[in-house]
């Protein structure tokens, strides 16, 4: 799948996310079908996000900051895993919103 194709997908399983926990709100209890389709929606949305991967050129942009800082982290351990790919780093998206989360204030 392309990275643009990727990125579609994730988008149109975030509005359909979105509307289900919307009409899930505004209902007690929430209908079977209704809870089953929100749980294959996060389902399908987890595994989009595990095997997602973006560059080190991305994340520094998602971050602002410098490539070095990337670097520097992997270098000390202080960033979210990565893979090396013959010269290039990846991220797996996963693990950057994991990273990020525990790091919320």
């Amino acid at each position: 799948m392309s990275h643009n194709a990727h990125e579609l997908a994730m988008n149109e399983i975030d509005r359909a996310r979105l509307a289900l926990e919307q009409f899930a709100a505004r209902c007690d209890p929430l209908p079977a079908d209704a809870a089953r389709a929100l749980e294959a929606v996060n389902k399908a949305n987890d595994s989009l996000k595990a095997c997602t991967f973006i560059t080190s050129d991305a994340l520094a942009r998602r971050w602002g900051v410098c490539s070095d800082t990337l670097a520097t982290r992997r270098r000390e351990g202080t960033g979210p895993a990565s893979l090396k790919v013959g010269k290039r780093y990846l991220y797996r998206l996963a693990d950057v919103l994991a990273w990020e989360q525990e790091r919320l204030r």
